[in-house]
């Protein structure tokens, strides 16, 4: 990812964010875990998608979309 890093406290942001809370041992299992799937969908970037329509659309106005029940 041009050499962006993720670090455990980003993870702990993102986990918080997404609802979750984990604690250090889970930050330091999954580390390395994001870590490799962050760099492997690095080659995305050096694609060429001109022109190239996205496969999945997403809509807000969805049912159940942004609705936190």
């Amino acid at each position: 990812m041009s050499g962006s890093r993720i670090t455990k406290e980003t993870l702990a942001a993102m986990a918080a964010a997404a609802g979750l809370e984990l604690g250090d041992d889970k930050l330091e299992e999954l580390l390395p875990q994001v870590t490799q799937a962050m760099e492997s969908l690095g080659g995305v970037e050096s694609l060429d998608l001109e022109g190239v329509e996205p496969a999945v659309g997403f809509r807000v106005d969805a049912p159940g979309v942004g609705k936190h029940e």
